[in-house]
């Protein structure tokens, strides 16, 4: 490749890095959300609901592939300055998750045979494009022996 090649091709690149898009917080979460349900339908998963809010909180995405449900939280970020996306999910969230998927099945009458996951899509956008990844099973929740109604 010539020289004047390699150095337009540099100065062009130096040009994107400047050109970097920033989204605002609640356009960034509308899209993380977005591309994360696009990524799960893309991926088998049937899109059940969206955005269910309860007193407690609000789940983000609950899909179903096969006879698993996974209740989904979409984490979206533009920096890992503060902690990658799984990392906002803790265990304080984690149980408030738990509780409104307990509901959620009571009061959609899901089957006891059904099986319940709780995942993570943590969706990261870089200034050109986003770039997601899906951790099943993210994390589990036990119950306390002789007291099923305690979570760990």
């Amino acid at each position: 490749m010539p020289r004047w090649m390699q150095r337009l091709r540099q100065a062009a690149y130096r040009l994107l890095l400047r050109t970097r898009r920033r989204l605002r917080a609640p356009e960034l979460g509308r899209q993380g959300e977005a591309r994360a349900a696009w990524y799960l339908r893309l991926h088998g998963y049937r899109i059940l609901d969206r955005n269910v809010r309860y007193p407690a909180g609000e789940l983000d995405l609950v899909v179903r592939r096969g006879g698993v449900i996974a209740f989904v939280e979409v984490k979206s970020r533009q920096q890992t300055r503060c902690g990658t996306p799984e990392e906002a999910v803790g265990r304080v969230k984690q149980l408030r998750i738990a509780r409104m998927a307990e509901r959620y099945c009571r009061e959609s009458r899901v089957g006891r045979e059904t099986r319940v996951r709780f995942d993570v899509v943590s969706v990261y956008w870089t200034g050109w494009r986003f770039r997601i990844e899906h951790l099943r099973d993210a994390f589990y929740i036990e119950a306390e022996p002789g007291r099923p109604w305690v979570w760990r």
